[in-house]
């Protein structure tokens, strides 16, 4: 035990000393911290508990024994998978997608524009539902457009000045250049899981953007322990109207919850290992390109088959949503896109990035989010909302109960009323 603290104090005096702007060596360094506070029992005891099979080793070891995979067949220009609603505009380099539709009595002096941002492997297919609801309600334009490497949108296999096409960065930049192109005078950014911190981050780039809307929104937190405390001190993983028995349960938090992250627990022996070795993997010549097919045709062929896995609204099947997402991988440099995206979510840190802060926002930011999401869990965003000061510094938090991850498909039309009431804010 002497030794044991004597090695966990040596290594928190080295981390101590050590700074970095990039949130995944951050991460890093604060998983090997814990990892030498806690020893490697509890991650031993899980890897025993739970080994991996071959089905969850196959799509990550096979791509070494298959580089350089050949070209891709069946695949198209993404012009020629457009459909009637879609339209094309070059912007910052790159042939865009995107949809609109407008208010059927007309534009309403005085109303914002609304532009969408997808998530991570979503499209503009994802706004299906609301797009032509959230333009009569509101009376304004309504955009919704695909990020690359996503959707139908141009996917580059090359670039100069820096300017990687697939980076958050750039995606950034892209919004904002997206508006101008487009006309638009006063905005508002709508922005889903991914999209949210990127519709963020540009909405403090532009005078125009008068409202932000986060759903579902994918930041990294370090810990919960900003959530609102309920009577006992402990706290909440709902606000109050939800029942007695899950601010019950929430009140039973053990420091252990209370210390936990977001989106990857320090003490996720798996995530942490997937997250390495696809670090490594995908930087190998040859090896990467066929890493990434084979992860991503492992995904698409178990949605070809079942569909997908949460409640559709209206009159669609699971197996209909599933192909009108799967559709942008027939595009030509699908699985390059891919790549490159995923090389620049490693460099830029991704997911471990944090939210932007309450002085990037604008005045009025509404999150909205599912009470049983199983991507972003509703503490992350309600925590997130109330680090940045809450409904009394503008930032309105509405949880929908009995909504995942997809409130605009699963709940359109509490969707379309939420956003309409954030932007009568703005008038």
């Amino acid at each position: 035990e002497l030794v044991r603290k004597a090695v966990v104090g040596w290594v928190e005096e080295q981390m101590n000393g050590l700074e970095t702007d990039n949130p995944t060596v951050a991460f890093a360094l604060r998983t090997l911290q814990k990892w030498a506070q806690d020893g490697p029992e509890p991650f031993a005891r899980a890897f025993v508990e739970n080994p991996p099979t071959w089905e969850d080793l196959e799509p990550l070891l096979s791509p070494l024994l298959e580089p350089f995979p050949p070209p891709l067949t069946g695949v198209r220009d993404p012009i020629e998978l457009a459909g009637p609603d879609s339209r094309f505009v070059r912007v910052a380099g790159v042939k865009v997608h995107y949809t609109q539709a407008l208010p059927k009595e007309g534009l309403r002096p005085g109303s914002p524009a609304l532009v969408l941002l997808h998530g991570f492997n979503g499209c503009t297919f994802s706004w299906r539902h609301v797009m032509q609801p959230l333009a009569d309600a509101v009376g304004g334009r309504v955009i919704a457009f695909d990020r690359p490497p996503f959707g139908l949108s141009e996917r580059p296999g090359t670039w100069s000045d820096g300017k990687n096409p697939y980076s958050a960065s750039y995606a950034v930049n892209l919004t904002t250049d997206l508006t101008r192109a487009l006309g638009l005078g006063r905005y508002v950014l709508v922005g889903h899981s991914a999209g949210a911190p990127i519709a963020a981050a540009a909405c403090g780039q532009s005078d125009r953007c008068k409202g932000l809307v986060l759903v579902a929104p994918a930041v990294s937190l370090p810990k919960n322990s900003d959530l609102p405390k309920n009577s006992e001190g402990t706290p909440n993983n709902r606000d109050d109207k939800k029942d007695s028995n899950k601010n019950a349960a929430a009140s039973e938090q053990s420091p252990e919850e209370e210390e936990r992250q977001w989106p990857m627990p320090a003490d996720n022996f798996g995530q942490i290992l997937r997250i390495a070795y696809t670090s490594a993997i995908i930087r190998v010549p040859g090896v990467g390109i066929s890493y990434v097919r084979k992860f991503t045709e492992r995904q698409a062929e178990d949605l070809r088959k079942n569909g997908v896995t949460y409640p559709v609204p209206y009159d669609e099947s699971p197996i209909t949503v599933a192909q009108g997402y799967l559709k942008p991988l027939e595009s030509r440099n699908w699985d390059l896109g891919i790549l490159e995206h995923y090389k620049a979510l490693i460099s830029e840190g991704g997911l471990l990035s944090p939210g932007p802060d309450r002085e990037s926002l604008p005045k009025n930011v509404l999150v909205i989010q599912g009470d049983e999401d199983p991507t972003v869990p509703a503490w992350v965003a309600q925590a997130y909302a109330e680090a940045q000061g809450g409904a009394s510094n503008g930032i309105v938090y509405d949880e929908f109960e009995g909504v995942g991850h997809l409130p605009m498909e699963q709940d359109p039309k509490r969707f379309v009323e939420a956003v309409a009431r954030h932007c009568d804010l703005l008038r």
